[in-house]
């Protein structure tokens, strides 16, 4: 199942840890990609911007704490929060 049809029906404990675990296979796969045929600039080939742990939680912590982001990051989270937030990671510059 795509990434973001999992992220849309998280809504519990259980559907977050199936969200993680597909985002960690999705993860694993742009890396397996990647050895194949590297990308000579950009994202890998599973659009994965960040591909090391430090900058992907960089990439989290700057997109959550941007101003232009607030309304999409509530104060009060719930599970489905928390998977955005580990999605936005992938991809955010």
């Amino acid at each position: 199942m795509d990434l973001l049809q999992l992220l849309e029906n998280v809504n519990s404990k259980r559907t977050f840890l199936e969200f993680l675990r597909a985002l960690a296979d999705d993860a694993a796969e742009d890396d397996e990609l990647e050895k194949e045929s590297p990308p000579s600039w950009g994202p890998g080939p599973k659009g994965w911007e960040n591909g090391s742990i430090s900058t992907y939680l960089d990439a989290i912590a700057r997109c959550v704490s941007a101003p232009a982001n607030r309304s999409k990051f509530p104060e009060k989270a719930d599970w489905k929060t928390f998977a955005k937030i580990l999605l936005v990671g992938k991809s955010y510059e």
